[in-house]
């Protein structure tokens, strides 16, 4: 009678095996389910990852040459960017002085400084123009065209180009 009580309480190798299997499974559910988590975390974060800044911005120029940039950084890190001026004649308009050339980019430049991602800068400086020879060009003078009295720019346009940052 001792052996029938001996064999109730003893597991066979069947019932080890699938409790071991049991356990295995379970373990590998936790894990799984972690990596799952952390994939879940990396795939629904891109932006942070992906994207680092992106400046816009909105530049004018003046007569005098005074510059006038606001700076927008809708990135996820904070970051910078250099602007300069170019300036051209009109096509198609007959101007008042000569030059020796139709355009002219200023060597100064507007720079943004580092911008906090979701922050503003305002930035304002003054730039020169100059022809091949090293001389400075006074835009009112290299815009001036004929029959458009009412604004220095009529006879031009400008675009800012932009450059590398660097910290100056």
């Amino acid at each position: 009678m001792t052996k029938e009580v001996e064999k109730n309480n003893s597991k066979s190798k069947f019932q080890k095996f699938t409790e071991h299997a049991s356990n295995l499974f379970e373990m590998f559910k936790i894990i799984l389910g972690g990596a799952i988590l952390i994939w879940v975390f990396f795939f629904f974060q891109p932006q942070k990852y992906l994207i680092e800044s992106q400046i816009d911005d909105q530049c004018t120029l003046g007569a005098r040459g005074q510059v006038t940039c606001t700076f927008i950084n809708d990135g996820a890190y904070e970051g910078s960017t250099c602007k300069t001026v170019i300036i051209e004649r009109r096509r198609g308009v007959e101007h008042v002085n000569k030059f020796d050339s139709s355009a002219y980019e200023s060597p100064q430049r507007v720079c943004s400084g580092l911008i906090k991602s979701g922050d503003i800068a305002e930035r304002n400086t003054f730039v020169r123009f100059y022809d091949k020879s090293g001389n400075e060009v006074d835009i009112n003078k290299f815009c001036d065209s004929e029959g458009y009295l009412d604004d220095w720019g009529d006879g031009c346009v400008w675009y800012f180009k932009e450059q590398a940052y660097s910290r100056e």
